[in-house]
């Protein structure tokens, strides 16, 4: 969970003091306010291919191994402080039959603030078929009182390279295949002719960024979705 240290790549008002915590489903399972230079997760920041933290920084961070399932991590400021802040998740497992096969991200999306930002990394030396879903609209499904009205997502390469992009999912030369894709992966169902925007494609090896925001400039809560389809 990183603020200060994003000060380093010119960030501009970042969260001065991020703390972390973990959930599987809704139980609490851990948190971090500030990470102390932990060597471990130093380490292992290098293994991964994380940029380093100085220590004594406030940013914070978590080095735990989970069992099979769906976790939360929630990343706020301590004592009720706003900023623009990162979330990084990096699968430091060594056994070949585990591996991170999904991340999203939600989070409050305006106008004036740029779009929502996820980047990710395929490693190896094959494609591999990703599905990337922008959801506004469908989370009322789930008591989100004020999600984004019209989501549009794009993507990226590491050159800032559009890649690929979508207003309303159903509009995909692919809709029929996304829509079997969806549950395949464990993803919820988004109506058909609803406003959420999905991606479905093969993509190199290589780091991507996904865009979120509102086709209107509208503010609202976003959610990202990225997940690897066999």
């Amino acid at each position: 969970g990183i603020g200060p240290s994003l000060a380093q790549f010119g960030v501009g008002a970042p969260l001065a003091d991020p703390q972390l915590a973990l959930y599987a489903e809704t139980t609490l399972m851990m948190g971090n306010d500030n990470w102390d230079n932990s060597p471990d997760i130093g380490a292992t920041a290098a293994r991964v291919g994380a940029f380093t933290l100085a220590g004594g920084s406030l940013d914070a961070a978590l080095l735990t191994t989970l069992d099979n399932g769906a976790y939360s991590a929630k990343c706020s400021g301590a004592n009720d402080s706003t900023g623009f802040a990162l979330v990084e998740l990096y699968d430091a497992g060594v056994a070949p039959t585990c591996r991170l096969v999904n991340v999203s991200a939600r989070s409050q999306v305006t106008a004036n603030d740029g779009p929502m930002t996820a980047g990710f990394a395929i490693t190896g030396s094959s494609p591999r078929r990703v599905l990337i879903r922008g959801v506004g609209p469908t989370l009322t499904v789930f008591s989100v009182s004020t999600p984004l009205p019209d989501p549009q997502l794009r993507l990226y390469d590491r050159n800032n390279v559009l890649k690929a992009q979508n207003d309303n999912w159903s509009d995909n030369a692919n809709a029929a295949e996304i829509a079997v894709a969806s549950p395949a992966v464990g993803a919820f169902a988004l109506p058909a002719g609803s406003k959420d925007a999905v991606l479905l494609l093969s993509l190199a090896p290589g780091t991507y960024t996904a865009q979120l925001s509102d086709v209107g400039g509208v503010a609202g809560i976003g959610l990202i979705e990225v997940y690897e389809v066999p």
